[in-house]
């Protein structure tokens, strides 16, 4: 990841010309899909059995073939979260990567925050509505005043343990998180561009090495060291240890960006190797993870070095297919679109709908009391698929009526602005002629 080289200048290549890589939001589609499945699965097992924390060796020896099969598919769709890292730096700079343009930042921030909140913030009011009926206000740590205004402000660190305090739902942490690195973005654009976003990924990587090699073993050493930190601090959420790991995906805009004339990426290695390399990254960090009694989380960071080389391969391979000219579209394309263009909605309401769909079946078959005890049996199993069915429904209607108007508003919004500072401009350049 060195230093970007000068732009190859023999033929002007535009973001603008540029067509669009439908890989990237089969890829976003598949995160989505991924994370949703993997809620889903641990709906269904009902179990605190996991192949992290140092309890691999009872995982093995206790739970179902069933189980340690779905465990190594559906269980490791928490990958989806930095796969989504990966996506979300990728095409936030895309925009500007390849040049010295200034990022406009008001319309960066008009386009944030239609993309995000609208669609957050009705989740968060539908999950604190469904909090309020079951436990009624006060009575669970996620309804309180500070949990409402922190919610307003992308702030869900206020909640003490046990709680996990990821917010009323548990992929909310991810939006807190995904909000930090756009102002770190907006505000270090200037000296990423000086020091190469290649470099800056690159130490970000090392600092995220150092810093859970110091965390981890400070655990390993005192079992109540996580206690002792605000949950800001913690591996998993710390934005400055995981910012290295976006800003892959914005180095793999840069390469977009400067592609050759034909449109293949230069790069030094070939797309096998490329693929070979990404999967042992995702393979060897779950390893290291299950061996050495790490949480889940201690395999974010090998897991998007992975994915980043892995979305490497689908961006070169999307765009030297669209070089030789128009190609069929296959079914499965079309659906990892459609998927990809409904992630941010199935990713925010799937939890919420699987968990209370499963819950509104558990008392209507008088159940609810013994819902652990249900975990694997062929009618959880209906529960569940019934559950995730409401996901996908429910995805398809806030894609359709809040995320997608909410998209077209910022556009004409931002469109406005922008025709508002031409005016001014050439009010300015010329005050006699915009007069009249």
């Amino acid at each position: 990841m060195s230093k970007e080289a000068p732009v190859d200048t023999t033929v002007p290549l535009t973001l603008a010309a540029a067509p669009k890589l439908r890989c990237i939001d089969q890829l976003r589609g598949l995160a989505a899909l991924w994370v949703t499945l993997y809620h889903a699965d641990g709906s269904f097992w009902r179990t605190s059995a996991t192949l992290f924390d140092g309890k691999a060796a009872d995982f093995f020896h206790t739970q179902p073939l069933a189980h340690i099969v779905s465990a190594f598919v559906f269980g490791l769709g928490y990958f989806g979260v930095p796969l989504f890292f990966i996506i979300s730096g990728f095409c936030i700079h895309l925009p500007l990567a390849g040049n010295s343009r200034p990022l406009n930042v008001r319309a960066f921030a008009i386009r944030r925050f239609f993309r995000l909140y609208p669609l957050y913030i009705t989740i968060t009011a539908l999950c604190m509505a469904l909090y309020w009926i079951r436990d009624g206000w006060g009575h669970n740590p996620q309804l309180t005043f500070g949990s409402v205004i922190g919610h307003l402000f992308f702030w869900h660190y206020f909640a003490s343990p046990p709680d996990p305090g990821m917010g009323v739902s548990p992929v909310l942490w991810t939006l807190s998180l995904e909000v930090e690195f756009y102002i770190l973005y907006a505000l270090l654009l200037p000296l990423l561009r000086r020091i190469g976003f290649g470099r800056c990924a690159l130490i970000g990587i090392v600092i995220g090495i150092a810093y859970r090699t110091v965390w981890y073993s400070n655990s390993s050493l005192d079992p109540h060291w996580d206690e002792q930190w605000p949950r800001i601090f913690y591996p998993s959420r710390f934005v400055f240890i995981r910012f290295g790991e976006w800003l892959l995906g914005a180095w793999l805009a840069e390469l977009y960006a400067r592609r050759s004339p034909t449109g293949i990426i230069r790069f030094p290695w070939s797309n096998p190797a490329l693929l070979a390399g990404g999967c042992f990254c995702i393979i060897f960090g779950v390893a290291f993870a299950i061996f050495c009694g790490l949480d889940r989380y201690a395999t974010d960071l090998l897991a998007s070095v992975g994915f980043a080389l892995i979305t490497l391969v689908a961006i070169r391979a999307d765009a030297a297919s669209q070089a030789k000219g128009p190609t069929p579209v296959s079914w499965w394309q079309r659906l990892g679109t459609f998927l990809g263009d409904r992630s941010y909605s199935l990713y925010l309401i799937h939890f919420s709908a699987i968990v209370t769909t499963v819950e509104v079946v558990a008392r209507l078959a008088h159940v609810a009391a013994r819902k652990d005890s249900m975990g694997g049996t062929p009618v959880w199993l209906l529960a569940v698929c019934l559950g995730t069915a409401m996901a996908f429904i429910g995805a398809e209607f806030t894609y359709r009526f809040i995320e997608a108007p909410s998209h077209e508003f910022a556009r004409k919004l931002v469109r406005r602005f922008e025709q508002r500072s031409v005016r001014l401009a050439t009010a300015r350049a010329d005050p006699v002629t915009a007069h009249q």
